[in-house]
């Protein structure tokens, strides 16, 4: 079973921007023309409560999304929610809970993803009461070259490990174009950079997140369960599943582009982490095994 389709075509966007509308230091024109200058073909503006209507310009689609969140401090713990393809303004009201917040993006039929958990101390408790989300970020770029929390893997993994297997996300979270930009972002099959069908491959797991790395076709072969991984050169890859210990599960060199894990007994989902020779990372989706 190959997770992509190779023909179909990659679509690369970013999630997670700021603009003037907000506090971001760019604005939306200036946000796009660098975005598009950058090889992207879609990206989400996710300004602090505002919407940013669905554009199309100079061939980068603009897809409408909003940026809510609730921080509390006593204790101190964040939640900022991602609304992405939201049909409509949502205004947040300043009393809504987090959950309420889940609910109103799902009422304007957009996707919903929980942003920097480890940025807003979220701790793997709350993330679990929390019901109905898409997915949540894996890595954010702002967070990491700004406040130095910006990888999530531990919280995706915690959660699947507890049942609660979520659909990952790169993105940058741009706010001051410097560090912080082009650092993180999504690759989606899809035939082309309609949301629809940006949407589409997000929901039937037809994409990857990554710093630059690139994942070519990931296959699980159930007859020898065995999962296979074709990429572009990394030196590390890591098959991190529900299992305590597996001594498989790191494997080193120089100029990896192939690799393959031999599923263990007790594994009941695997995903896929690689790191290339300039520190950049790559992250797979989770892969259900057949039990």
């Amino acid at each position: 079973m190959n997770i992509f389709d190779s023909s179909c075509p990659w679509q690369k966007g970013n999630l997670h921007t700021h603009t003037t509308l907000s506090d971001g230091r760019k604005t939306v024109e200036e946000a796009i023309a660098l975005y598009r200058g950058q090889g992207y073909d879609f990206l989400a503006i996710t300004d602090h409560r505002k919407y940013c209507p669905p554009a199309e310009k100079n061939g980068l689609r603009v897809i409408p999304g909003t940026e809510f969140d609730r921080n509390y401090m006593s204790p101190n713990i964040a939640y900022h929610i991602l609304g992405i393809g939201l049909e409509r303004e949502v205004v947040q009201d300043p009393a809504a809970t987090p959950q309420q917040i889940l609910d109103a993006i799902h009422g304007a039929g957009g996707l919903s993803i929980v942003a920097h958990p480890g940025w807003s101390l979220m701790t793997h408790e709350s993330l679990q009461e929390l019901s109905g989300y898409d997915g949540i970020e894996i890595y954010n770029g702002v967070s990491e070259y700004y406040s130095g929390r910006g990888y999530y893997s531990d919280y995706a993994d915690v959660l699947a490990a507890n049942g609660i297997m979520k659909r990952l996300f790169a993105t940058d979270d741009t706010h001051w174009y410097e560090r912080d930009a082009f650092r993180g972002y999504i690759m989606v099959q899809a035939p082309d950079n309609t949301w629809a069908s940006i949407r589409k491959g997000i929901e039937e797991n037809r994409y990857y997140s990554t710093q630059g790395p690139e994942l070519h076709q990931i296959t699980l072969d159930e007859t020898t369960f065995t999962l296979h991984v074709d990429s572009s050169p990394l030196c590390s890859v890591i098959f991190y599943s529900d299992t305590f210990f597996a001594g498989n599960r790191v494997q080193l060199g120089d100029h990896i582009t192939h690799s393959q894990y031999k599923i263990n007994s007790t594994d009941h989902h695997v995903r896929v982490e690689g790191i290339d020779a300039n520190g950049k990372h790559v992250w797979s989706n989770f892969i259900e095994i057949p039990q």
